[in-house]
């Protein structure tokens, strides 16, 4: 029996109730436990009881879920999104770690923007202005930059660029060899030449000559190619036979009676860098042969045929020099192949030193200019051909 808090006890008679009684009755004492004090009362009273219980039970409940509702709402929404779902599927499943019971920051506010100022009036249309985007330039001993072929005529000044080039920071074959890379070398055999796809990708040298006639393979790479540039200078051919006559120490008398019966003579004596093979092809148009590709044709040979074929490779090459107006197309080889040239008539490598004045009588002067008379042609069309590239260099230079 437990008593009623905060009144003393009351005791009732025995009542019988059947089974089905929400209050279970005590039979040796009489009491009725926590309902005890509502003995005295009406029938309906007491039994009202258990349904108003009942009914604050679930108001109690209900009122329950409603707070844990509000309560977890932030986490609610904080699972969803990091996507986090239950077995319930549309229902996430909360996160109890530490990092997810930290309240979600909060988004800062900006502050009311201003009101625009007005626009102020338009200013008048700029002047439209063309932009020329020019090719980057070239640096000298750059790997990654176009290489550069040079067309050596021999005794036209190729020696003399060779040093040019070294001096610029080109990388370039060891001074003995010219610029050449051996063992292609002076007038060398086609089985021994190095042909422009293979200098173009060299990783030892950004500059290199050849001394010989130029073949296809040369040629490949010439035209506008992105990774190889080609440069030649030309002279008067009388000049250059000259020079060729005394550095390469050849007999006049032979080369001339070779010239005039149109026969090779055969007790030509060895002559210095050139191969035994290689003589009176220097003093019979010898631009024209090397440019053509036919060197070997047989003294008087040479046909206006050659002649337009030499032009057509002319015209493909990149910078075009002449000896005796070296000067005025410097700006060739600054455009072109990015050399700050200021060239000194001192460091020339030739042989008007040791040539005399009157190396040639007036009549064989007159003889061999009208023997050359093919490369004379030529080296007009190489005049030409010069300006309009120093012209389009100086414009690229100015701007």
């Amino acid at each position: 029996m437990r008593p009623k808090l905060g009144g003393k006890k009351r005791f009732h008679k025995k009542k019988k109730r059947s089974a089905q009684s929400d209050f279970a009755i005590d039979e040796e004492t009489g009491e009725t436990g926590e309902t005890a004090e509502f003995a005295d009362e009406d029938e309906s009273s007491w039994r009202s009881a258990p349904v108003r219980g009942i009914g604050i039970i679930v108001l109690s409940i209900v009122a329950g879920f409603s707070l844990a509702s509000l309560v977890l709402q932030p986490w609610r929404d904080l699972a969803t999104e990091a996507g986090v779902r239950g077995d319930m599927g549309e229902f996430p499943v909360p996160d109890i770690s530490t990092a997810a019971m930290e309240p979600p920051p909060l988004e800062a506010v900006a502050p009311p923007a201003p009101d625009p100022p007005e626009a102020p009036a338009p200013d008048p249309a700029p002047v439209a202005v063309q932009v020329v985007k020019l090719p980057a330039t070239r640096q000298p001993g750059n790997f990654n930059d176009p290489k550069v072929l040079w067309v050596h005529l021999h005794s036209y000044g190729g020696t003399t660029i060779c040093d040019l080039a070294r001096a610029h920071g080109e990388k370039v074959s060891p001074p003995k060899d010219n610029c050449n890379i051996m063992p292609d070398g002076c007038s060398t055999p086609k089985a021994f030449r190095i042909p422009c796809r293979k200098r173009a990708v060299s990783t030892q040298y950004t500059f290199s000559a050849v001394e010989r006639v130029l073949d296809e393979d040369d040629l490949k790479c010439s035209g506008g190619s992105q990774n190889m540039l080609f440069g030649i200078m030309l002279r008067d051919p009388v000049a250059g036979l000259k020079s060729t006559l005394i550095g390469n120490e050849f007999e006049k008398g032979i080369i001339l009676q070779t010239l005039r019966s149109h026969v090779v003579m055969r007790n030509l004596a060895f002559h210095f860098c050139l191969p035994p093979f290689d003589t009176y092809q220097h003093f019979d148009n010898f631009a024209v042969r090397t440019l053509s590709g036919d060197y070997d044709v047989a003294p008087g040979e040479v046909t206006r045929q050659h002649l337009e074929k030499a032009k057509g490779v002319l015209s493909k090459l990149d910078v075009v020099l002449i000896m005796e107006d070296l000067t005025d197309h410097l700006a060739q080889l600054r455009a072109v192949f990015g050399w700050d040239v200021d060239v000194d008539r001192s460091v020339w490598h030739s042989h008007w030193h040791r040539i005399p004045k009157n190396v040639f009588s007036v009549q064989e002067a007159a003889f061999l200019k009208e023997v050359n008379h093919l490369d004379y042609e030529l080296y007009e069309f190489a005049q030409t051909l010069a300006r309009q590239l120093t012209a389009q260099a100086q414009q690229r230079l100015s701007r």
